[in-house]
């Protein structure tokens, strides 16, 4: 596996939102030492990973145990007894820069999650946001929505013409998202979060923004 900084963060295990212990296969705790969280939800130890290539083919998979967590968060989470979903129960919102291929296309796709039950919300990673469907309950809601991240930041005249730039479409899909999940906009408070800004828009660099939101399959 070969990942770009851009998909990945480095972190001490102690300054990430996670309720439980992350150790190794053989139970080697990495509370104090610092893990790399990737994109795809995965966490790694940094021995091994050739950060220069991003080479992960000898990255070393940890494991969060939930064991003796908090019980307030696992209630969040109602997962039933299954090893493979057990850690999802103490996941807390996490956030990723986009990768480069969001980069060149000017779109983010985010995933939240909130509990109707508690009033507990949270931005989630893709992969988590998908497993997490096969066990969610009538109470719970996973919302996913276009973020665009590249284009001019503000409102423009161009030629005459009214400009809407990437602020103010943001501000309106953060608006939107708040009459479906309300106190979403707690979490996404700048529209101008992960945004590129960059020169007038063209024919050739147009984005079209849509404000919907989609309740995601797992086999998305």
């Amino acid at each position: 596996m070969y990942l770009p900084k851009s998909q990945y963060i480095i972190k001490k295990a102690s300054e990430l939102n996670f309720e439980g212990e992350i150790t190794d296969k053989l139970g080697k705790s990495y509370e104090n030492a610092e893990v790399v969280v990737t994109s795809f939800g995965s966490i790694f130890s940094k021995k091994g990973i050739d950060f220069d290539k991003g080479d992960f083919t000898k990255a070393v998979e940890l494991i969060l145990n939930t064991v003796g967590a908090a019980q307030d968060d696992n209630e969040d989470f109602d997962t039933p007894d299954n090893p493979s979903l057990s850690s999802l129960s103490a996941i807390k919102s996490i956030k990723l820069k986009p990768t480069s291929r969001e980069l060149d296309e000017g779109v983010k796709v985010r995933y939240v999650y909130k509990n109707r039950s508690t009033g507990k919300i949270k931005e989630l990673l893709k992969p988590v946001a998908l497993r997490l469907l096969q066990v969610r309950k009538p109470y719970e809601l996973i919302l996913s929505f276009n973020w665009l991240i590249k284009g001019p930041a503000e409102d423009q005249m161009i030629n005459g013409f009214f400009l809407e730039g990437i602020k103010s479409k943001n501000q309106k899909t953060l608006d939107s998202l708040e009459k479906v999940m309300s106190g979403a906009s707690a979490i996404i408070k700048d529209p101008l979060e992960f945004v590129t800004d960059t020169l007038p828009v063209t024919e050739k660099t147009a984005i079209r923004q849509e404000t919907s939101f989609d309740i995601p399959a797992p086999s998305r």
